[in-house]
């Protein structure tokens, strides 16, 4: 196997992409339909695996749910179908959450895998073919490398004219051993655990997808599961511009938090509420509860079961807005409202209410407002300009942003969001316990 592999630009991703053409057969119980058709990734308007065909069918196909999509006596995946025309002769269909060409049982020396919509990342020194830098990660099980298309300028140029979908790095999963070899079973969890290290990054979701077990340079298995992959929109994320070493040092800490039971639960709810409030998926009245109650769940992490600061009746006692405080000085942020967020000062120093607060009361007045919905509180957030609103997301957003870094032992730069950067390298800083 090759150190990289080529970088595979063919793929245009805002259009449907032929996995099979030919001979296939759906099978439910004792009934067999043998089609010839073809099976699609397509990617709009939701992405997914479908297929079309021309067959002979029963009468009573219309009683059956399910099906299995079989190819040379493999099954693909289950599936069902959406349309039976021309007396039952063609069917179009959809299949369900998986779908596999090839063997799947068959271990493997390297898996290869596409990356869409990822933020670019300069990375490390490459071969002279490729762009130039790729990202290395590792841990004692695994290597993974990121490598960036050649044409990724020109790719992420047109992604953001057009919002779609593009394909800018391809990826290579690797054992550390190399006597080893790879499942399809035995490497779910990494790339899952890969799934939200990239989003965490991104900001929005990231999946390796199109993933494919190579051995002796051919695909004996390929995997077209339609993986999370959010479409492009432009976000606010925390990652350096150009120095990435520390990226690669941060999925070493974050693959063993993941592979620990005890924090496994908390990195992907605390990722997953923090990817849907930073891409704006939510109005900012539901970002600012769901993110509350992402900085409830890192309290208990950080300041109850790490760090053991507190216990008991004490925590249950503990106002919203002094556990935040607790938690800040445990990562050297301060209380008050960052200078930049303007709109949040200025409605501070112009309605006596919120006048002596500082960012945890001023965020948990609000969030109290949204949760416990009284009239009185309704009106009065109402009253609040939705810019104030965004700004008290983002303040909450960095927050979540840098108690997650501290407890992954983070020790690079990161942007900071509440600067309001106007261009790239603008708004980093060194994280307030290296500082």
């Amino acid at each position: 196997m090759l150190e990289q592999p080529e970088p595979r630009t063919v793929l245009k991703l805002d259009e449907p992409i032929i996995l099979h053409d030919g001979n296939c057969t759906l099978k439910s119980g004792a009934i067999e339909i043998n089609l010839i058709g073809k099976i699609f990734f397509k990617w709009f308007p939701s992405h997914g695996v479908v297929f079309e065909g021309t067959g002979n069918a029963p009468g009573n196909i219309m009683d059956i749910n399910n099906f299995e999509l079989i190819i040379d006596n493999q099954v693909v995946g289950s599936c069902f179908l959406t349309s039976i025309t021309d007396n039952f002769t063609s069917f179009k269909g959809i299949l369900g959450s998986v779908c596999i060409l090839g063997d799947k049982s068959i271990s493997v020396p390297s898996i290869e895998f596409e990356v869409c919509n990822l933020r670019e990342f300069f990375g490390r020194s490459s071969a002279a073919n490729f762009s130039g830098k790729h990202l290395l990660l590792e841990n004692d099980q695994f290597k993974i490398q990121l490598f960036k298309h050649i044409d990724f300028s020109n790719k992420s140029k047109e992604l953001k004219w057009k919002g779609s979908y593009q394909a800018l790095y391809s990826g290579l999963l690797e054992p550390i051993n190399s006597k080893a070899s790879l499942t399809y079973e035995g490497t779910q969890e990494i790339f899952t655990c890969l799934f939200l290290f990239l989003s965490f990054l991104n900001g929005r979701r990231c999946s390796p997808i199109f993933r494919k077990g190579i051995f002796q340079d051919k695909a004996v298995w390929s995997d077209f599961t339609p993986y999370h992959v959010d479409k492009f929109k432009s976000v606010t994320n925390w990652p350096p511009q150009i120095d990435t070493a520390e990226i690669e040092s941060l999925w070493k800490n974050f693959s063993e938090m993941y592979r620990d039971p005890d924090t496994k639960d908390f990195l992907e709810v605390a990722i997953h509420t923090y990817i849907r409030t930073n891409g704006h998926i939510a109005f900012a009245f539901e970002g600012i509860a769901m993110i509350a109650n992402t900085l409830e769940l890192l309290f208990n992490v950080l300041v109850v079961e790490k760090k053991k600061i507190i216990a008991g009746k004490d925590v249950e006692n503990l106002q919203a807005s002094n556990k935040i405080r607790l938690l800040l000085s445990q990562v050297g942020l301060g209380n008050e409202i960052p200078s930049k967020l303007t709109g949040m000062i200025t409605y501070k120093a112009s309605t006596k209410e919120f006048r002596e607060m500082d960012g945890p009361e001023f965020f948990t007045q609000i969030r109290n407002s949204i949760v416990h919905g009284q009239a009185d509180k309704r009106k009065k957030l109402s009253q609040i300009p939705e810019t104030v609103l965004r700004e008290v997301v983002d303040m909450s957003i960095w927050y979540v942003e840098v108690i997650l870094l501290n407890i992954l032992n983070y020790q690079g730069k990161y942007q900071n969001r509440t600067l309001k950067a106007e261009w790239a390298g603008q708004g980093e800083e060194v994280m307030p316990w290296v500082r």
